[in-house]
């Protein structure tokens, strides 16, 4: 988790600090980080080591309560508590003015590199802690183990109606682009289609979207 942080807290640097588009920085990172968890494990990573699948934490985040995996409520207590960040405090209220004008958000005096900065550790925090409830309920990996999420990802937040210029999204409206996309895969591997109509439906579901969004930002502006 720590070392999560810390490649979000280099990332904001980065963006704040030498005025990079966030997006490149993101996906920079993410191909560097990826090439080099390959040439640190020379490809050979089969699974997590045993001593750690008996540790107490992997067990209670691979566990189950009711017959629920323990994983899906965790994401459901860190959704509930986002949500109420997002619309209950000043801090998610700078950031939807952050993502809507930086320039305008500034001029409000919203600490705009202070809180770029928390979004980036915040996202880095948890995407290592979902790595580590992933590799608790499913032992077994590989290193490719996640590629090609990143676009799933990205399809399922605009899916959900987040703006992938900044200012608009709902917590729930993301939970449902990623519950929407998984049922689509769902169906798709009971038909029996190939995996890579998924990718496509996928690649379509986001230009679909996104050229929706954008004719309907251009609507309102003009009204």
């Amino acid at each position: 988790m720590l070392l999560a942080l810390l490649i979000g807290l280099v990332n904001a640097l980065v963006v704040v600090r030498g005025k990079v588009p966030s997006m490149i920085v993101t996906l920079g990172g993410l191909f560097f980080y990826r090439g080099l968890i390959y040439v640190m494990s020379k490809g050979a990573v089969t699974g997590t080591p045993q001593a750690a699948r008996e540790n107490w934490l992997s067990q209670f985040f691979g566990g189950h309560w009711l017959r629920i995996e323990n994983g899906f409520l965790l994401f459901l207590l860190l959704a509930l508590l986002c949500a109420t960040v997002l619309y209950q405090t000043r801090f998610g209220n700078h950031l939807f003015a952050l993502g809507g004008d930086p320039a305008s958000a500034e001029s409000q005096g919203v600490p705009v590199d202070r809180i770029k900065t928390s979004a980036f550790c915040l996202c880095s925090l948890f995407a290592g802690l979902s790595a580590i409830v992933t590799l608790s309920n499913d032992p077994s990996t590989n290193v490719s183990l996640g590629t090609g999420m990143e676009l799933q990802s990205i399809a399922a937040v605009v899916v959900g109606g987040t703006l992938l210029t900044g200012g608009r999204g709902t917590i729930l409206g993301t939970i449902l682009g990623a519950f929407f996309l998984t049922a689509v895969r769902a169906e798709m591997i009971a038909l029996g289609a190939p995996p890579s109509w998924y990718i496509s439906f996928v690649g379509i579901a986001l230009l679909v979207v996104v050229t929706i969004n954008t004719l309907l930002a251009r609507k309102l502006k003009t009204a």
